[in-house]
């Protein structure tokens, strides 16, 4: 009816021109969606006016002439919008589009054009109904329907290809070619009655929610990018600054003593000067082994390895390597193993690494007093679980430090002029080795009244 068909391309009209208006106060990233979109919009409004003049001449000046000018062009606005909208999906889903079909789609469209230019249309206005009939109304109707199918392809023979286009970004398009199906089945059902209008607007009123979703992801993407540099620079920054002054101290200590070793008057004197010399290698030896480790496991560079090995030996191993460190400082440490069986089957590097760094740590922030390691084993059938609890009575951990003390480059002391040496790795590395022998680590500990690191982990038994 022509009233109907006017309050339905008005209202088309004011619906795409609300678009309009809302997608140009968006901050869009100007991409190949984007701009598709944008070509839809005009042809949306453009559609949407020829179809509200077409009712307008119809119930006033009634010239067949206009009104049959007026149906070409809208035959060739929705033809070029079903097109648009075929390209839309189609880049979504391959992000870029064939050349082959590029031109194909273009050759098709001017066949439409030029056949839309001279093909017969008969417009009828008959007791208030506006209507069009002819080859020219049938040539709309398989364009669009060809353009419908090719969509429909696109989305079923691309979709699984790629990984461009987010699962909850298919849900809308099979929604927006639904609504395409049913104006093509309401305009052969109910000619008489324009819904295409109306279905077009509607379209890109739900398609500018889609259009926009990939800008804002993208856009959150490149700041997560950012965000992730700043940490990586300040992180990098930190680390050269931390190897700087930590690399100092012990190279400082090695030419020192060296020059010593070479002027010393005695082998005794010597003797002694060399015991420093050691320290500060193994110091910096610590280091580098840190930054190397962290660097392959950051690259998944490190695997497991396997083997019978003695806990109590590598235990005690791992605490005799701390000889040097020990004459110095009045410390007293005890081990205590029970229910441990004396052949266990692991990578026994990696957790004499893991005991290392914390043993390490211990006995840097203990100036005197005890350390003690106690490990309980409980054998469940082939496998024994490991709890290894390693306490000291130092200067212990703040309780907001602990919280990042499994972050690369932090220190269980954030001065970096503190006598106690290291870059923050020990901690770091340990977790991460944890992580991949499926065992776990946890830090209890109270400003000045020392730590208590508790460590489980499983282990089969030889």
């Amino acid at each position: 009816m022509s009233n109907g068909n006017g309050y339905l391309t008005s209202v088309a009209l004011i619906i795409s021109l609300l678009i309009a208006f809302m997608f140009s106060l968006k901050n869009k990233v100007s991409n190949t969606e984007a701009k598709i979109f944008k070509k839809m919009l005009i042809i949306n409004i453009l559609e949407a006016l020829t179809t509200t003049l077409i009712v307008i001449i119809a119930t006033t000046i009634n010239s067949t002439f206009i009104l049959k000018i007026l149906n070409r062009i809208d035959v060739i606005l929705i033809i070029m919008w079903c097109s648009s909208m075929f390209y839309y999906i189609y880049s979504i889903t391959s992000r870029k589009i064939n050349d082959y079909i590029k031109n194909a789609i273009k050759l098709f469209n001017i066949s439409l054009i030029i056949l839309s230019l001279i093909l017969n249309v008969e417009i009828i206005v008959e007791d208030g109904i506006l209507n069009s009939t002819g080859t020219l109304t049938y040539l709309g109707l398989f364009g669009a329907i060809v353009y419908i199918i090719l969509m429909i392809l696109t989305l079923i023979f691309l979709k699984d290809k790629k990984e461009n286009i987010e699962k909850d970004k298919y849900i809308p398009l099979y929604f927006l070619i639904g609504m395409l199906i049913l104006v093509a089945v309401l305009r052969i059902i109910i000619p008489e009655i324009n819904f295409i209008s109306i279905i077009i607007s509607l379209v890109d009123l739900i398609m500018i929610f889609t259009v926009e979703n990939p800008d804002v992801k993208l856009v959150n993407k490149l700041n997560l990018s950012l965000n992730e540099i700043k940490k990586l620079n300040k992180g990098q920054t930190e680390l050269l600054t931390r190897l700087g002054h930590e690399i100092r101290t012990p190279l400082n200590a090695i030419v020192g003593f060296s020059q010593l070793i070479e002027n010393s008057d005695s082998l005794e004197e010597a003797k002694e000067n060399s015991k420093y010399v050691i320290d500060s290698s193994n110091i910096l030896l610590k280091m580098v082994d840190n930054i190397i480790d962290i660097s392959r496991l950051n690259n998944e560079g490190i695997e497991i390895n396997n083997k019978d090995y003695e806990l109590e030996k590598l235990v005690h191993d791992v605490i005799d390597s701390f000889k040097y460190d020990l004459d110095d400082k009045d410390i007293d440490i005890k081990v205590n193993i029970k229910s441990v069986p004396k052949i266990l089957i692991g990578d026994s590097i990696k957790i004499k690494r893991i005991l290392f760094n914390i043993i390490d740590n211990a006995i840097k922030y203990t100036e005197k007093g005890k350390i003690t390691v106690d490990i309980i084993g409980k054998i469940e059938k082939y496998k024994c679980n490991l709890t290894i609890t390693i306490e000291d009575t130092g200067k212990g951990i703040s309780s907001d430090l602990q919280k990042k003390l499994f972050t690369n480059f932090t220190r269980a002391e954030e001065d970096i002029n503190s006598s106690v040496s290291g870059i923050g790795l020990g901690l770091s590395l340990t977790k991460n080795l944890l992580d991949l022998l499926n065992g776990s680590i946890k830090i209890e500990s109270e400003k000045g009244k020392g730590t208590r690191v508790i460590i489980k982990l499983k282990q089969k038994v030889g």
